[in-house]
């Protein structure tokens, strides 16, 4: 059974290079990246998936939420 990965910011260039690792290592990736700083990895395979998304916003929202309730 392949081991499921998740890395966050793998269009950047560490993120990359950990991606690629973890193909070779027959590992299924999903990449979240916001692609600020990266671009989108041109990675053909099958075990690889990439979604844009931006993880700070929601941290973002419960900052704000607390900010409110404490008023």
């Amino acid at each position: 059974m392949k081991k499921r990965v998740l890395v966050t910011g793998g269009a950047g260039f560490l993120g990359s290079h950990l991606c690629t690792r973890l193909l070779e290592q027959e590992c299924q990736v999903l990449c979240v990246d916001n692609f600020f700083t990266g671009t989108q990895p041109l990675l053909d395979d099958r075990a690889f998936e990439v979604m844009r998304h931006d993880i700070t916003l929601a941290r973002d929202r419960r900052r704000d939420r607390s900010a409110t309730s404490m008023t």
